[in-house]
């Protein structure tokens, strides 16, 4: 199978850290509450999520 990995995080610290780890995967520096994300509709099949909702406003976590 062919998989490609690609982690986002608000840290940079976190992203050289992670590039420096895994060199198979793309990083991306981002605020994913404010910044425009910078991906398609459908973009990703899977998302995984460690250590975020809990972070998150109650704004960005409600359900329209």
């Amino acid at each position: 199978m062919d998989f490609k990995y690609m982690g986002i995080d608000i840290s940079s610290f976190a992203i050289r850290k992670s590039r420096k780890l895994v060199k198979n995967a793309k990083f991306v520096c981002l605020d994913i509450e404010n910044d425009k994300l910078p991906f398609q509709d459908n973009f990703f099949d899977v998302v995984v999520m460690f250590d975020v909702l809990e972070h998150l406003t109650n704004r960005f976590t409600k359900s329209n």
